[in-house]
């Protein structure tokens, strides 16, 4: 009997197995044909089965490429598996060493009619390429092409989330802009200037303390946001400089950054960023300065800033600049032997405006250039006048900044304005300073001694004022040095600087070049400049600068000098 009962129950289970097995299957096909599919084992997808009880059961060759027989139990199979937090559908992450592979998974059970559960099965689809793709365009998105930091709109949204993670914390909002970056990349090229906004940008990263967001915002222009306890100005400098000076070629370059102090974390970062770069734009005309911190003061100033761009215009057209005038004049005889030509505006509603209120302004918006045109069109237009009166004695020294070196053929407008109003080039005095020659020593050289062969003079302006050197008259081909006597007057030890003035002197003499010593603003001044040989003189001692009007009458109160004899002297 007992024989008989386990023959009955082999034959059940004989015939039974086909039955499930073939349910099994259906649901299957059920299943994989609604991805449109043919054969199990030919599927790109890989097919994975566990029967209740969770042990292996069936895998398609997709899967046994990837898994051969190691896959015993179905929670071994998800043991392999990552879940891909960032998306909402059920997007699993199999990781084989440093591959990652993406696929799209539909994980569904087997029951029979009756509910009860008969297995697992497993479909996935793989989309790595894709990913790869989605996250490259992803990527480009927010990511700048040529330093691989963030762009600005995706800073912004960084730098937001950054803050509001912990927004008890006090932030700065750090943005820096690369002085002279524009004249560097013209002069070196653009491919030098890359190099040097990737060197910023690896530096940034190699001090990355994942406590901070930061990105390339602008052309030249970095932003950082930062808790004000983690940032230094001292190493932010150090690093800063040594960057600049690696990549530098002696151009003359600095990082200037603005700060503000985020006390208010739901302020958009836009104005935040606003305001860290109206603190730059403060120290812009500052050779020293290399730092700023925003205060409300800035907001006034670049409101007044923005109603002297917005009137530049009609001051150009309606002619607005008038020239002033401040005499050359020789200590021993007293006679006027020239001018330096300075430039005022003459606002119809505001009066006369200092050079102070809008030179800065020209100079931070690359309008410079067009404003000395401006001043030495007038100048020439000035000599031909006293030309046409009889007068022959007079010079005129124009300003030329260091800007015009670059963004004008110098050469051809000096040359073609004499030419128009049919002047000696010796009238019209060229006045140049150090830092003109700082980027490209040889090609400036060989164009003032090109203007010197056309008869123009040149003057070194600001000499001593600076950090001149005695490079500076060895590798300079001047005529005139312009000896700033302001420092004189701020030295601890007057005898001192008498010294190196009678030094300067003598050593000019000897080199056959004039002298012309300007500040100089009391007697006693004056007559040590002529004891030890420098004889022209222009200052407030003498005379302030004037308009032209009142230039002209006081020439009338001094001796005619004829100006044959020291142009002589000087270009000998």
């Amino acid at each position: 009997m007992k024989y008989v009962i386990v023959l009955a129950i082999i034959v059940i289970i004989a015939l039974c197995t086909p039955w499930f097995l073939l349910k099994f299957m259906r649901r299957v096909r059920a299943v994989t044909s609604y991805y449109g599919l043919k054969a199990v084992d030919r599927l790109d997808a890989l097919i994975m089965m566990f029967d209740e009880n969770e042990k292996f059961w069936y895998m398609n060759e997709s899967a046994n490429k990837i898994f051969h027989t190691e896959m015993l139990s179905r929670s071994e199979f998800l043991d392999v598996w990552e879940k891909d937090e960032d998306e909402e559908e059920d997007v699993l992450i199999l990781k084989r060493g440093v591959e990652f592979r993406y696929f799209q998974c539909d994980e569904q059970e087997l029951r029979n009619k009756r509910g009860k559960l008969r297995g697992y099965i497993y479909i996935l689809h793989e989309f790595t390429r894709e990913r790869e793709l989605q996250e490259k365009y992803r990527h480009s998105a927010t990511h700048d092409s040529l330093t691989d930091l963030y762009n600005r709109e995706y800073f912004i949204e960084k730098a937001a989330e950054f803050m509001k993670e912990n927004p008890n914390e006090v932030y700065y909002m750090i943005c820096s802009d690369i002085k002279q970056f524009k004249a560097y990349n013209e002069v070196f090229g653009v491919e030098a200037g890359d190099k040097l906004l990737k060197m910023i940008a690896d530096e940034l990263r190699r001090n990355d303390d994942h406590n901070r967001v930061y990105g390339r915002v602008g052309d030249d222009s970095f932003a950082m946001c930062i808790p004000k306890k983690n940032f230094s100005d001292v190493a932010y400098l150090v690093k800063s400089s040594s960057v600049l000076r690696a990549r530098s070629y002696n151009f003359p370059i600095a990082n200037h950054i603005g700060i503000f102090e985020v006390t208010d974390v739901n302020l958009s970062v836009s104005a935040m960023m606003d305001r860290a770069t109206l603190a730059i734009s403060s120290i812009k005309g500052d050779i020293q300065q290399e730092i700023a911190r925003y205060d409300e003061s800035m907001r006034k100033e670049l409101l007044q800033e923005q109603e002297i761009l917005t009137d530049l215009q009609t001051a150009f057209n309606e002619k607005e600049f008038v020239i002033y005038l401040q005499p050359q004049i020789s200590h021993e005889t007293k006679a006027i032997v020239g001018a330096e030509t300075l430039v005022r505006w003459l606002h119809p509603k505001k009066g006369l405006i200092p050079p102070f209120s809008f030179i800065p302004v020209m100079e931070n918006n690359g309008l410079i250039s067009k404003l000395d045109m401006y001043v030495w069109e007038m100048a020439c237009a000035q000599i031909r006048k006293w030309t046409d009166e009889g007068r022959n004695d007079i010079s005129l020294s124009v300003n030329i900044s260091p800007k015009d070196f670059y963004y004008l053929d110098l050469y051809k407008v000096i040359m073609d304005l004499v030419r128009k109003y049919e002047i000696p080039p010796s009238r019209l005095r060229l006045e140049i300073t150090e830092s003109a020659f700082a980027i490209d020593l040889k090609k400036q050289v060989e164009l003032v001694e090109k203007l010197q062969e056309a008869g123009f003079i040149v003057e070194m302006d600001d000499f001593g004022s600076a950090y001149s050197t005695l490079n500076t008259l060895k590798d300079i081909p001047v005529d005139v040095l312009k000896m700033d006597m302001k420092f004189m007057a701020k030295a601890a030890d007057a005898d001192r600087s008498a010294n190196i003035i009678q030094m300067i002197v003598g050593m000019a003499d000897k080199l056959r070049m004039d002298v012309i010593a300007e500040g100089v603003e009391t007697k006693e001044q004056a007559d040590f400049l002529g004891s030890v040989g420098c004889d022209i003189i222009q200052g407030y001692y003498y005379a302030k600068p004037m308009p032209v009007d009142e230039f002209e009458e006081m020439l009338k109160k001094y001796e005619y000098k004829d100006m044959t004899e020291l142009e002589h002297h000087v270009t000998k």
